[in-house]
């Protein structure tokens, strides 16, 4: 197999769809009342609904798990543990709230508690598809990948159309190298969605892998139609084209406009995506171009303290610069 380096912090889409079970409004929306009230926040309304069902064990205990899930994806812990909790000792069988409580646990790096409240919600609803996907993304996390690949597989078994379940166990397969499986899955959630551009480019790091670069390319553009802004993508994209083995499947102008791109979406600060450009203008020809792009990078490494990446970036620029000085 020829080498084409595939960076997981960045080309690798390692997207594990942790989902939750709120039932209100989403999160980070405002909730307009009747007449002339003002608006309010989503946490506003869902401590309404506490009051309003104080009576109520299983809607109380619904509301306490809505808002702590709301106080989860806003990073207030503290509150959002506090509700997921109260939410359980309200109603014990509350699988919304075990999966809601789980993905806090994930977010701290509790996998253990984590797979505990997942497995809860399971002896509760064995078929819980949620449960099962959350319990999955959490295995690989903590790289269990047989088990999560296990769990993904009980899912589908439950709705044979989950896009996540696919999706999840395709990368899932990429991760181990398991390939035909992983194109597989991938394609299996295209043909679902052909919307997903996640699979498009997952299944194009796959197709890489495999030396099947036409295809990677064809998927690559699929990945890009569907969503343009997608900097992951772009960068991704942008390194392929400046990279690939193939000299057939290269092209450095097009690399450089990508690579571009996908810097002005993350704000110009990011250090793979500051390296694929310097890749892409070295590749194309333009080495002064890609040494004041890399110097770039390395001042913010050396703000961020990042040793290990600043003696890369520093023996790429070596080599550029000498490259450089011989053309001369």
């Amino acid at each position: 197999m020829k080498n084409l380096q595939i960076r997981l912090r960045t080309s690798i889409l390692i997207i594990a769809y942790l989902l939750t079970t709120t039932i209100y409004a989403s999160a980070g929306t405002n909730i307009q009342t009747q007449g002339s009230q003002p608006k309010y926040s989503i946490a506003d309304h869902y401590t309404w609904l506490i009051k309003s069902n104080n009576r109520d064990k299983q809607a109380l205990s619904q509301a306490y798990s809505n808002r702590g899930e709301y106080y989860r994806r806003n990073k207030i812990h503290a509150k959002a543990i506090s509700d997921l909790n109260m939410a359980l000792s309200l109603d014990p069988q509350n699988t919304a709230a075990y999966n809601n409580r789980a993905n806090y646990f994930a977010d701290v790096k509790d996998y253990k508690t984590a797979i505990s409240d997942l497995n809860k919600a399971i002896e509760i609803d064995d078929r819980n598809l949620i449960s099962y996907i959350n319990r999955g993304a959490i295995y690989s996390e903590m790289k269990n990948y047989e088990m999560a690949i296990e769990d993904y597989g009980k899912a589908i078994q439950i709705n044979r159309r989950c896009v996540p379940c696919y999706f999840n166990r395709g990368t899932t397969y990429l991760k181990t190298g398991q390939l035909d499986k992983a194109i597989s899955d991938f394609s299996k959630t295209t043909n679902i969605n052909p919307n997903n551009y996640m699979a498009y480019y997952n299944r194009a790091l796959a197709y890489i892998k495999l030396d099947e670069y036409a295809l990677a390319l064809q998927d690559y553009e699929h990945s890009l139609a569907i969503h343009d802004t997608d900097s992951t993508t772009l960068n991704g994209f942008a390194w392929f084209l400046a990279t690939c083995p193939e000299p057939k499947y290269k092209n450095g102008m097009r690399s450089i406009e990508l690579a571009q791109r996908a810097i002005y979406l993350s704000s110009g600060q990011d250090l793979n995506k500051l390296d694929t450009l310097a890749t892409a203008y070295a590749e194309s020809g333009f080495l002064q171009k890609a040494i004041n792009t890399l110097k770039e990078a390395i001042q913010i490494a050396q703000k961020d303290n990042n040793a290990k990446t600043v003696q890369e970036m520093k023996t790429k620029l070596e080599q550029y610069t000498k490259k450089l000085e011989t053309s001369k």
